[in-house]
């Protein structure tokens, strides 16, 4: 089942609410409010904006963009499924900053990639920012093909040092990225069998079906990914089993 995009629309204009900021704001340096403009001379586009707000909608794009053909994004920053549609209807390419660039002070970078999302889960990524220094990016989408596509490309670029993956379809995410043999994903319940598939096949991608589990759950699955540092990237990343 997919995300109810209305429910997400709904709570994404709730949390823009409580950042908005006053709209001369974006065009400064403080905080994270900033929207800058600059010409691109790498590939031939010649305009991209770039976005570092944390939650970026499509009433945002629709307010800011001005003839661009690609935006750039924080490694961090949340796109909602009504601005991913938008960018495709406009055709409008997108990328993102490096994990790695926009990671202060060296901190761990992970990708935590919604097609379930529980209050649980948003509440266990935030204390796990909070209290342990690490970074996750968090990537809402409506489709599992979406979910494992984003997943496996993380991996082969080294973007992120682990993926999870919440979704009730674990088993069907954990063996589609499963045929690039830079992944190793694994279905996890508990701390026990996070512990088990670090041990047994140093896991990069975890898939947790929420449901039924509470935040102290979900907390500390997360915190015994992490334990031990990142897995190791596989040197022939990108090949794929026949």
């Amino acid at each position: 089942m997919g995300v109810d995009e209305d429910v997400v629309e709904r709570i994404v204009g709730e949390v823009m609410g409580q950042l908005a900021t006053d709209s001369a704001s974006m065009h400064t340096d403080t905080d994270n409010q900033r929207v800058d403009r600059y010409e691109s001379p790498s590939d031939g586009i010649q305009k991209e904006l770039h976005f570092s707000e944390k939650i970026v909608t499509a009433e945002l794009l629709q307010t800011q963009l001005n003839g661009e053909m690609r935006i750039s994004l924080e490694a961090n920053s949340i796109l909602t499924p009504s601005a991913r549609d938008h960018l495709v209807s406009q055709k409008i390419q997108w990328c993102r900053k490096p994990a790695r660039e926009a990671s202060k002070f060296g901190a761990s970078c992970y990708l935590a990639i919604t097609i379930q999302s529980t209050s649980d889960t948003t509440t266990a990524l935030d204390e796990i920012e909070r209290s342990d220094g690490t970074k996750w990016r968090r990537e809402i989408v409506g489709q599992l093909t979406e979910a494992v596509e984003m997943a496996v490309s993380t991996l082969c670029r080294a973007d992120a040092d682990g993926v999870v993956v919440f979704s009730e379809q674990a088993e069907s995410i954990a063996c589609r990225s499963n045929r690039n043999k830079s992944v190793r994903a694994a279905v996890v319940e508990d701390v026990a069998s996070v512990q088990y598939v670090k041990r047994t096949m140093d896991a990069n991608l975890l898939a947790i079906k929420p449901a039924g589990k509470g935040y102290f759950a979900l907390r500390n699955m997360l915190r015994s990914f992490m334990k031990d540092g990142p897995a190791k990237v596989p040197s022939d990343c990108g090949e794929e089993h026949s």
